[in-house]
C-alpha cells in the first residue's frame, strides 16, 4: 500500500486473492513498484484498457448512461458488488451504479467472497472464463465447506456443463 500511495498514476486495480492482485497505470511506474517487491512475480497483461481506476470518474456519467438497462430483483437471488463487497437490491438505476462503482474503483473478490460466506452463501457458480474465478474463490475460502462448480473450463466442452450440474445436484 505505501508504495500504490506514493504512485499517483499507478492503481490496484483487481485483488483476485490476498496474494494475487493487478496494478494499472503507467508502465515504468508499474515497473518501478515491482521491483520494489522482492520475490514478487508479475506478467503484462496483454491488453490496454483503463478498468478499475478512479480516472474513468471523468467518463461516469457516459458510463452509467450505457449500463442504464431495465433491471429488477430476482426473489430467492442475492446480488453482490465487486466494488462495495456488499449485496445490494438491482433495478435500473442501483445496477448502474454497481458497474460504475467496479470500473472506478478496486474489484474486491476476496471481500465481496468474504461477504458472501458471512451472509450464508455456500455455493459459488462460475460462468466465467476457464475456471479462474472457481480457483481463486476456492484460494479464499480455504478450508471452508462449499460447492465452487465452473461452467467453462478450458477443453471440457458441455461436459463441464454436465459435471457442474452433478456437482450441484450431489450437494443438494
Amino acid at each position: 500500500a505505501p508504495l500504490l500511495a506514493a504512485e499517483p498514476r499507478v492503481h490496484l486495480a483487481i485483488r483476485h486473492t490476498r496474494r494475487d492482485l493487478v496494478i494499472a497505470g503507467e508502465t515504468e511506474r508499474c515497473e518501478h513498484i515491482l521491483r520494489a517487491l522482492p520475490g514478487s512475480r508479475s506478467r503484462p497483461l496483454e491488453y490496454n484498457l483503463a478498468v478499475h481506476v478512479p480516472e474513468l470518474e471523468t467518463i461516469s456519467s457516459a458510463w452509467l448512461e450505457l449500463h442504464r438497462r431495465p433491471t429488477f430483483p430476482v426473489p430467492g437471488i442475492r446480488f453482490y458488488s465487486t466494488a462495495a463487497a456488499a449485496a445490494y437490491a438491482p433495478d435500473t438505476e442501483s445496477a448502474a451504479q454497481a458497474i460504475l462503482a467496479q470500473a472506478v474503483t478496486t474489484l474486491d473478490l476476496p471481500g465481496v467472497v468474504e461477504q458472501a460466506w458471512s451472509d450464508g452463501v455456500r455455493v459459488f457458480i462460475e460462468h466465467g472464463p476457464q475456471a479462474i474465478c472457481a480457483s481463486w474463490i476456492r484460494r479464499i475460502l480455504g478450508d471452508r465447506e462449499a460447492v465452487v462448480v465452473s461452467l467453462d473450463r478450458r477443453g471440457r466442452g458441455v461436459r463441464q456443463v454436465f459435471e457442474a450440474v452433478a456437482a450441484l445436484l450431489a450437494a443438494g
